[in-house]
């Protein structure tokens, strides 16, 4: 996605030939800000996967827009650039790595968390995590306890490829305004994610 020159159609395509309940699971370079012309066009930058960086906010809202309406970060870490010449070339601008989830779950995915009084358990029959299991930066399923989730978490893990491994005890029938999911927005190497202000289950965002 990085190197296409119309990421727009590349989500739109993916969204399209994935089958409802699956998901698309990817890591790709992003930055903070929209980068001007002479970075984008810079043939070092475009050969390090830098100038080809979509800004992380865009890339939210072009998921939204395609049917990937909650984008959930699984994992996030800031790209050192040691060369001091690219350094200047990139100015205040901010490179990472960033592991996303997108599900596709038609009709049951909100652009915001609301709460519904649903819980979720995980049992623990996902090979590999039979203890736990994290479903993004925020949400991690320790087995076999109740965990209370909003709308689009509990669409994700009980309507997705997800739902054999879950129990989920309750429905949409009665809503009780927005959830607080908020979580950590940290990367692992502790510097902070581009997608604080946008995202998901922040205040006024969904759970990406």
């Amino acid at each position: 996605i990085n190197l296409s020159p119309d990421k727009a159609r590349v989500l739109s395509e993916c969204y399209r030939v994935l089958a409802p309940g699956g998901e698309m699971h990817f890591s790709d370079v992003y930055v903070d800000r929209r980068l001007p012309q002479s970075v984008r066009s810079h043939p070092v930058l475009l050969g390090e996967c830098l100038a080809g960086a979509l800004y992380n906010n865009d890339f939210i809202r072009l998921c939204r827009k395609v049917g990937f309406t909650d984008p959930r970060q699984l994992e996030c870490e800031e790209i050192q650039i040691h060369d001091a010449e690219l350094r200047d070339q990139v100015g205040e601008a901010r490179f990472y790595s960033i592991t996303y989830r997108l599900f596709k779950v038609p009709g049951q995915i909100e652009d915001l968390c609301e709460d519904y009084g649903q819980v979720a358990v995980y049992k623990g029959t996902i090979p590999g995590h039979s203890h736990a299991y994290d479903l993004d930066d925020h949400h991690r399923f320790v087995t076999n306890k109740p965990m209370l989730v909003c709308g689009n978490t509990a669409s994700m893990v009980g309507e997705s490829w997800l739902a054999p491994h879950f129990t989920i005890i309750g429905d949409r029938a009665v809503h009780y305004g927005q959830f607080d999911c908020s979580g950590p927005k940290t990367t692992t190497g502790g510097a902070a994610s581009p997608s604080n202000s946008a995202g998901a289950c922040g205040p006024g965002g969904a759970c990406c």
